[in-house]
């Protein structure tokens, strides 16, 4: 307090104040305030000190990899995770960005986050498989499938992609009527049977949900 009272203008008193929030946000990542704080008293000190801090948070959101940037607290985590991105990007903060923006119901500003990833990263199956999820979930059900078959037209192998794809066309087919439901259902039977077959325990799982709620749109032995 006293400090805070002398600093005014004194750029010697902002540097003590600006190491005192640095160490607090050192010592608790989640501390998203004492680093707010911490950069606006040495932007009140002196070049080298703004250097200094500058230097700090680049060093220390280098050295961290993505497992040390999240925590529970979703809010402190997508400000770090921006810092990293700041100090020199890869897919995987996109990634996170948009997984913590999903978390928190911000669909826009998690696609918004895959957009940019897949700007730097045009093929990077990661972030196409996480756009498609967040589509799907966010009820672009049709924006979801363009997807899936651009990452499967990029990989046809890919596990996770041929998974969600049928669960998309199972899941899409509640919302249809008569034989769109049917091609729906067809679909979702031809992408996640192979898989099943393949002995994928995931694929298993979904074909038996598929065929379970197939079975309540049929009549007699095709019910059986």
């Amino acid at each position: 307090e006293i400090f805070r009272k002398k600093a005014g203008s004194r750029p010697d008193v902002q540097l003590i104040l600006g190491k005192y929030y640095l160490d607090k946000f050192i010592n608790d990542y989640d501390n998203i305030e004492a680093y707010s704080l911490s950069e606006y008293h040495y932007n009140l000190s002196t070049d080298e000190g703004i250097t200094y801090f500058n230097n700090s948070i680049k060093n220390l959101i280098n050295k961290a990899n993505i497992r040390d940037i999240l925590s529970k607290n979703i809010e402190s985590t997508i400000e770090r995770l921006k810092l990293k991105k700041a100090f020199g990007s890869n897919a995987a903060v996109y990634h996170q960005l948009a997984t913590q923006y999903y978390l928190l119901h911000k669909i826009p500003e998690a696609l918004n986050e895959i957009e940019l990833g897949l700007r730097d990263f045009e093929k990077n199956e990661h972030l196409l498989l996480q756009k498609a999820i967040i589509q799907s979930r966010g009820g672009q059900i049709s924006g979801a499938e363009e997807t899936l078959l651009q990452l499967l037209s990029i990989n046809p192998s890919n596990i996770l992609a041929r998974n969600e794809i049928g669960i998309l066309y199972r899941e899409w087919a509640t919302i249809k009527q008569g034989k769109e439901k049917e091609d729906k259902y067809t679909e979702a039977e031809k992408w996640l049977k192979p898989l099943a077959e393949e002995k994928n325990i995931h694929a298993s799982n979904e074909i038996g949900i598929l065929y379970r709620k197939w079975a309540t749109i049929k009549q007699g032995k095709e019910k059986e």
